[in-house]
C-alpha cells in the first residue's frame, strides 16, 4: 500500500479533522490565528486543499469569497461538509495531483502537507505556483516543525507517564521509521522547495501548536 493509499484509507473512516479539541471555540481560536496569514493577500478566489468537513470554512471567511473550491481525499469528510454548507463548491481529490486552469488568489491548507511525501510535496508546490495569480500565495498552515519533534516526543512521554526505554522506542520509531503524524519540515527545506517553484517564503510560529509553523509562499 502506498503512502497516499494508507492515508486515504485512514481518512475514509473519519468525519472530524482530529484537532486537539473538536469544539467551535477551538475552531474559532485556530481560525483567528490562521486569518493573520491572509492579511495583505487578495482573497477573492480561494482554493482550499484538505478542506475536510468544513469546520474552519466559515470561521476563515471563505464562505464570503467570490470564488471558492474545497478539495479533500476523504469522501466521508466531504459528505459532512456538504451537509453543513450545501452551496459550497467541493470535490474529492489529492493536493499533489490537482491542477486546474488557475486564477486563484490564495491556495490554502491547514495541517495537510504532513500527509505528502517529498515527491508529492514538490508536485504540490509546482502545481500551486502554476495555478496562482501574480501576487497570490500558497498558505500552508500548521506544518509539522522538524526541530520541535524531539520536544513533542518528550512532552508525550511526560503526559503519558512512559518509562525512558518506552519513550526512546517511541522517539526512534518517529525518527527512523514511520511517524504516525506524517512528514516534518524545516524552514530551510521549505524555502528551498519554494524557490525551486518560483515562490518567496515567509514563516511564522504557531501559537496554539508550538510544534508547528505556518508558511506563506508568495508568487511575485
Amino acid at each position: 500500500m502506498s503512502e497516499l493509499d494508507r492515508w486515504q484509507a485512514y481518512w475514509s473512516r473519519q468525519s472530524v479533522p482530529g484537532h486537539r479539541e473538536e469544539s467551535e471555540a477551538h475552531y474559532r481560536a485556530l481560525a483567528e490565528e490562521l486569518r493573520l496569514l491572509l492579511i495583505g493577500l487578495p482573497t477573492g478566489a480561494v482554493l482550499e486543499m484538505g478542506c475536510g468537513n468544513g469546520a474552519l470554512y466559515p470561521h476563515l471567511g471563505f464562505d464570503r469569497a467570490a470564488r471558492y473550491r474545497g478539495l479533500d481525499i476523504s469522501a466521508s469528510m466531504l459528505e459532512v461538509f456538504r451537509a453543513r454548507h450545501p452551496g459550497a463548491d467541493i470535490a474529492e481529490g489529492s493536493a499533489h495531483t490537482y491542477r486546474d486552469a488557475g486564477g486563484w488568489d490564495v491556495i490554502f491548507s491547514n495541517g495537510m502537507v504532513q500527509y505528502l511525501d517529498a515527491g508529492m510535496f514538490r508536485a504540490h508546490l509546482a502545481n500551486a505556483a502554476a495555478m496562482l495569480n501574480q501576487g497570490g500565495a500558497l498558505v500552508m498552515g500548521s506544518v509539522l516543525w522538524r526541530c520541535m519533534r524531539y520536544d513533542l516526543t518528550v512532552g508525550d512521554m511526560r503526559r503519558e507517564g512512559l518509562s525512558l526505554p518506552v519513550g526512546l522506542a517511541k522517539w526512534l520509531k518517529r525518527v527512523l521509521w514511520r511517524d504516525s503524524l506524517g512528514h516534518w519540515h524545516s524552514w530551510r527545506g521549505v524555502r528551498a522547495q519554494a524557490r525551486a517553484a518560483g515562490l518567496e517564503a515567509s514563516f511564522y510560529g504557531s501559537m496554539l501548536y508550538p510544534y508547528r509553523f505556518h508558511a506563506v509562499l508568495r508568487k511575485p
